[in-house]
């Protein structure tokens, strides 16, 4: 199964590579340089998601952080060294980096989507590689994205990426930890299986606040952007050419790609107001209709026009979508449209 994963970066016109902390922290095997050049050795474009700030500074500074507070100190004292590295790492290859720090509401909010995704896409067309990192100097415990293996997925989506590649100090998915006996590789996980998957993972790593079940969780984001996943080990000073002589991996696939439009409604992590809708509309929008004013269950609640709403059906959410009119405007008027069926995604799709 490593063939067909090693099929996917070859044939990846973009690729999002993310490299967690565990590796940045010293695991034995893993090169700066030899990642780099890997990287640049692809056929298409590539953006770099790299973790680690905060790592680093835990070993500049010799001791972890207590709290918050001390969490973003320590990943504004520890960025300017990840950055270094990876200065000095692509350096060696004749080619630029550019650093870019971004938080959730980049990719939750339509015209900051667009605008990171222009940023992006003139650093590449430069020639300049993008590494990215969350903007943890800033973030808070409410708003962030957690770990980079779900930065990195939405960062696929912004790109348009063909493929997201999740490095880290394990070679994929097991059946069980892989220290058991009992413990198989998982080398392909279909579209729609990843759920099942999810249910018997947890546990993060000692250096990061990731482990396998974020990785799936990211995957499973990819896939709802149209972005194929492949998890494998870094602990290799060129990964992505390991993959060539039977490297393992997992390999995560993906349904056919969307529409620009729907790639950003199935990445968005934050929603608005929620809307209920009775079970004619519910059939209706399954058909592929529009939801319209007639098909609302409950009193409207106020939004704005634009605004993404969680749309629900006795309870239970099936969908999301962008608002055709604020609610004012739509009580005034009577309608009709409340989320055109372009603007709609299904729960899970």
């Amino acid at each position: 199964m490593s063939a067909k994963a090693a099929d996917y970066v070859r044939n990846a016109r973009s690729t999002v590579l993310k490299v967690g902390s565990s590796l940045i922290a010293g695991e034995e095997g893993f090169s700066f340089p030899g990642l780099a050049g890997d990287l640049l050795a692809l056929q298409g474009r590539a953006v770099l998601v790299s973790s680690g700030a905060i790592a680093l500074a835990k070993q500049a500074l010799n001791r972890n952080p207590r709290n918050l507070a001390e969490k973003q100190a320590f990943a504004a004292i520890g960025q300017p060294l990840l950055m270094e590295r990876w200065r000095g790492a692509f350096a060696e290859h004749g080619r630029r980096v550019a650093q870019v720090l971004l938080s959730p509401d980049v990719t939750d909010d339509r015209a900051r989507y667009l605008n990171a995704r222009s940023s992006l896409e003139a650093l590449l067309s430069a020639g300049v590689v993008p590494i990215i990192n969350e903007n943890d100097a800033v973030s808070t415990e409410e708003i962030t994205f957690g770990d980079n293996d779900g930065l990195a997925a939405r960062v696929a989506g912004l790109i348009g990426a063909d493929l997201l590649v999740l490095l880290s100090d394990v070679d994929g998915l097991y059946t069980a930890h892989p220290d058991r006996p009992e413990a198989k590789p998982v080398e392909l996980i279909e579209r729609g299986e990843v759920e099942a998957y999810l249910a018997g993972t947890g546990g993060a790593g000692t250096q990061g606040t990731g482990g396998m079940r974020s990785k799936l969780l990211a995957a499973g984001t990819a896939a709802r952007w149209g972005v194929p996943t492949i998890i494998t080990s870094g602990k290799h000073p060129q990964p992505l050419s390991a993959l060539d002589h039977s490297a393992r991996s997992t390999l995560v696939e993906a349904a056919s790609s969307p529409s620009a439009r729907k790639r950003w409604l199935g990445g968005t992590k934050h929603r608005g107001a929620v809307i209920e809708i009775d079970q004619g509309a519910a059939a209706a929008l399954e058909n592929g209709a529009s939801l319209l004013l007639a098909g609302i269950a409950a009193p409207l609640p106020m939004f704005r026009e634009g605004e993404l709403l969680e749309v629900r059906c006795a309870g239970a959410p099936i969908g999301f979508g962008l608002a055709a009119r604020g609610s004012g405007e739509l009580k005034a008027s009577g309608g009709p449209i409340v989320i055109h069926r372009d603007n709609l995604v299904f729960e899970g799709a």
